[in-house]
């Protein structure tokens, strides 16, 4: 709707104002790393640092199958960041009966599940419930 469109515009300036905010330059560089490796691994500090830090030349994969945390799920069909095809995958390494929601938005984004308009009502209360469901 208009409306919609014209409270989402007046926003950019804010968006922008605060965005990137919460990352490092490391995590930066990290997420990159596993993006051109196509693992999930640590950080990847070279030859010489991996063996400083992991006692290896490369850094070590992060092993998921062990979690036995309860877990909840979201991903979006345009999230371009955190790719659907990523959280399936992440899905198929834990163990059975961990991951107690999923819920894809087809139309969500990254920055939707932030800054989205609709998300309070779309992923925050099934977070929350979740959440609440656990204590």
């Amino acid at each position: 709707s208009k409306q919609w469109y014209q409270r989402r515009v007046r926003g950019i300036p804010v968006y922008v104002g605060h965005a990137p905010a919460g990352t490092s330059v490391k995590n930066i560089i990290h997420w990159a790393q596993l993006l051109r490796e196509k693992r999930l691994q640590m950080y990847d500090y070279g030859e010489k640092g991996n063996m400083a830090h992991y006692n290896s030349t490369s850094p070590p994969e992060y092993d998921v199958s062990g979690l036995r945390v309860p877990t909840a799920l979201f991903a979006g069909g345009n999230d371009y960041l955190a790719d659907p095809r990523d959280v399936a995958w992440l899905e198929g390494q834990l163990q059975p009966g961990i991951v107690k929601v999923n819920q894809f938005l087809d139309d969500y984004n990254h920055l939707d599940f932030v800054w989205g308009l609709e998300t309070n009502t779309r992923v925050y209360n099934r977070l929350v419930r979740f959440i609440k469901s656990m204590i």
